[in-house]
């Protein structure tokens, strides 16, 4: 491309050259017609190689563009990969999406227009004013003269427009941010009859997007045509002032109209360099916003030292662990706690508790401030981060499957599993039954989050899942808090299955589903504060997780007498 460029800078100088010999030798006589067709039919095969080799570069230059921004696309998606919780909680996920679909397309103008253009256009005007000066040094001192003014505008141009186009892809975002936060709640917003406060949302964040984008484009338009103004007013000069060269005999009538055609070819490529602020804004802008995911750095992420653990026993040490999302606000406090291999422990405790919080610990979804937690004797930060989540697996109350056949949804723990064993872990998981039902049993399309499947249904597909990762440590997460009684039964058969000859730690709030535990852990406040079985804590007066199950009680109590 570098190449292409240069040969098209040089094929560009030639013409106005061609130009002054016909004006002043070809002209004069009609004897020199055979010279006239020879230096027409030269430059119709300039004009040819010119406009194959530009399309040349512009092929090479779509290629390249293209190219490097899905690598940057993918170089980012890879990024966010590695990029721990904590990172999703403070942005969205419109706003992401934004980032790697729009600002990094932007990218792609400015890399394939933008770049190659300048420097094109930058050696034509590098090429014509040298071409200028070694015809008429005065005549090419005067092209010069705007020059200061033109550089003094730039730069004001630059930082007016580069404030306002942040502004306008902020906007942007913003945008893209509610869209997707309006069409994943658009059920809540349907239930609620919220539709025209919605509207109005949306109508005040496009509103807020269109001034961003009229004032940029405004001041943009205003400034630039003041830019080419003060380009252009050398023009006067060089008729004025060539004139007298010609009336002197200094330049000839073609040399003047030649000086004339080179001129031409300044102005346009000014111009274009003056958009180029605009590119580069644009670009820079979006840019930045790329490079601020890639600059990310990640808050988990293997020691030089990390160790691989292809086998693991299970067991779970905590030691003084401390955590908080927020700096200065502690969620867990100097926590202890062990859990021996093949042990079955429930967590109990109020909402806000730190039961959530202590299962991600475990799965190092977040990094804990101070504290060890082990696994097998050995600090979590000691090993890679794939053995260790390759030997866990997590069904959650927020059961997630991606919009795709319900075979893959199971397999997609093991993706190499054959058909045999996805059947067998849904057969596991009491889910076998329902599949076949439907009509095109494991071929299924579960729909955006398996909408097309019930709350009890997605969480036996997801059971089936867990049962195929086949992990050491299985992770429990409210597996049955929204379903009815019947779909209960039929995951705690399933659950019951998946918990043999592994280390389980389960959360609920319905204590009934933990009957099968070892062991209680009842926390408060971020703390342990009580443990055993179920018979011992009962037996604890005043104890908290009496007063949960008596709390509870009273609660079915209440409901089978008002149902």
């Amino acid at each position: 491309m570098g190449a292409l460029m240069v040969v098209e800078m040089l094929l560009q100088l030639i013409p106005p050259q061609i130009m002054r010999v016909i004006v002043d030798k070809a002209l004069v006589s009609e004897s020199q017609a055979g010279l006239m067709i020879l230096l027409i039919a030269l430059m119709g095969v300039l004009m040819i190689w010119r406009h194959a080799l530009g399309i040349l570069h512009a092929q090479l230059g779509v290629w390249v563009g293209s190219h490097v921004t899905t690598r940057i696309q993918q170089q980012a998606f890879n990024h966010l990969q590695a990029l721990s919780l904590s990172f999703y909680n403070r942005h969205q996920t419109g706003a992401l999406m934004s980032r790697i679909n729009n600002d990094a397309r932007q990218m792609q103008g400015f890399l394939t227009d933008g770049i190659q253009y300048t420097i094109v256009n930058v050696l034509v005007v590098i090429g014509v004013v040298t071409t200028l000066l070694w015809m008429n040094p005065l005549l090419g001192m005067l092209v010069l003269v705007p020059t200061p003014f033109v550089i003094v505008l730039s730069r004001y141009i630059w930082r007016k427009v580069h404030r306002r186009w942040r502004l306008l892809w902020s906007s942007t975002s913003a945008v893209s941010s509610y869209l997707n936060d309006a069409l994943s709640g658009v059920r809540v917003i349907k239930a609620f009859g919220r539709e025209d406060d919605e509207i109005a949302r949306f109508d005040k964040k496009t509103g807020t997007m269109r001034d961003h984008l009229i004032d940029a484009e405004t001041t943009w338009q205003t400034l630039v045509p003041m830019l080419n103004l003060i380009m252009q007013s050398s023009t006067l000069l060089i008729w004025y002032f060539g004139a007298y060269e010609v009336y002197g005999g200094r330049l000839t009538l073609g040399g003047l109209l030649a000086y004339m055609s080179y001129l031409g070819m300044i102005y346009g490529p000014l111009q274009l360099i003056s958009r180029m602020n605009d590119w580069l804004t644009r670009s820079m802008t979006a840019a930045a916003r790329v490079f601020e995911i890639l600059d990310t750095e990640p808050e988990i992420k293997d020691e030089s030292a990390a160790r691989a653990m292809p086998e693991i026993k299970g067991h779970i040490e905590l030691r003084n662990v401390t955590f908080g999302y927020e700096k200065h606000t502690q969620v867990l406090k100097n926590l202890s706690l062990e859990i021996k291999p093949g042990e079955m422990v429930g967590l109990v405790g109020h909402s806000g508790a730190g039961k959530s919080t202590l299962i991600n610990l475990m799965g190092r979804l977040y990094e804990i401030e101070d504290g060890q937690i082990l696994i097998d004797g050995v600090d979590v930060k000691n090993v890679r981060v794939s053995d260790l989540r390759e030997h866990m697996g997590f069904v959650l109350q927020d059961t997630f499957l991606f919009n795709g056949p319900i075979a893959a949804n199971i397999a997609y723990s093991r993706p190499d599993a054959d058909r045999k064993a996805i059947i067998e872990a849904a057969v596991a998981a009491n889910a076998h039954e329902f599949i076949m039902k439907l009509p095109d049993g494991y071929d299924t399309i579960v729909g955006e989050r398996g909408q097309k499947l019930s709350g009890g249904e997605r969480q036996r597909i997801s059971i089936a899942r867990a049962i195929l990762h086949d992990p050491k440590i299985l992770v429990l997460d409210e597996a049955t808090s929204s379903v009815d009684t019947i779909t209960e039964s039929k995951i705690q058969q399933a659950l019951a299955n998946l918990v043999k000859g592994r280390t389980t730690i389960a959360i609920a709030h319905r204590l009934s589903t933990l009957r099968h535990a070892s062991r209680l852990i009842v926390m408060k406040g971020g703390e342990i504060v009580e443990q055993g079985s179920h018979a011992e804590l009962m037996a604890k007066e005043g104890g908290e997780y009496r007063k949960l199950v008596e709390i509870q009680t009273e609660w079915s109590r209440a409901i089978a007498v008002g149902g």
